[in-house]
């Protein structure tokens, strides 16, 4: 259930002169995401180790959004290390995301491209013993791509970083997120992990899952991917 933030539309191109305009697919500025992969799916996903070294890194895919919101025609743009399958993992993954017919501005999807940039980590530990791990919670509140612009670490701004961080929280009685602590971070020591603990607070969930099960006590893991504007 990756958090996909600071979405924003490329500069147009300009076309060279006395020469027919470069004509270019936009991007989603502000996709609305209704579904999005679990922790399952992206365990699934995760690729083979490479000559004995586990798959760790970070994959770019441009995607072609459907009217219905559904991404086809992906194609990988960058992987961090190649050769580790990151590239593959985030491809299988695409299908699970799905996008409302109209961005968080009104504007409708289908026909523009939207950019997935995924972070694939090695599997994370289980749970402590008697903690459920909720994989399908229902958030009535979570942060959007304003609120990178917000928290966006200044060292990585400056430098044009991306990167990714995960949470794994605890959910209190009115299904705020508490007790987070960062499990991973990419790149190391970029400040990801600090920016995103401060994201968590703007998070809240239904008491009850799409599992029908409660989520007080339980636990979450949270991942969010920071990209600069584009």
């Amino acid at each position: 259930m990756p958090i996909l933030l600071a979405f924003a539309e490329p500069p147009a191109a300009v076309a060279p002169a006395a020469t027919a305009p470069v004509l270019r697919q936009s991007f989603v500025v502000g996709p609305n995401w209704v579904s999005s992969p679990t922790a399952k799916d992206y365990a699934d996903a995760y690729p083979a180790a490479t000559a004995g070294e586990p798959a760790d890194g970070a994959a770019r895919v441009y995607c072609t959004v459907t009217d219905a919101g559904e991404l086809t025609a992906c194609e990988v743009k960058e992987e961090s290390i190649v050769g580790q399958g990151l590239g593959q993992a985030v491809l299988a993954l695409a299908p699970k995301f799905k996008m409302a017919p109209l961005s968080m501005d009104g504007q409708a999807v289908g026909g523009k491209l939207v950019e997935l940039y995924l972070r694939i980590r090695p599997p994370p530990p289980s749970p402590p013993p008697g903690v459920r791990l909720v994989v399908h919670p229902t958030w009535v509140a979570r942060a959007a791509g304003v609120d990178a612009a917000k928290y966006y670490p200044v060292r990585a701004l400056r430098m044009g970083v991306e990167g990714d961080a995960t949470l794994q929280c605890g959910i209190d009685a009115q299904g705020l997120l508490a007790n987070c602590v960062i499990t991973c971070e990419f790149p190391k020591g970029s400040e990801f992990g600090g920016a995103s603990l401060a994201l968590s607070a703007l998070f809240q969930m239904e008491l009850v899952d799409k599992d029908g099960q409660s989520v007080v006590g339980g636990m979450v893991r949270l991942p969010i991917n920071w990209r600069l504007p584009r």
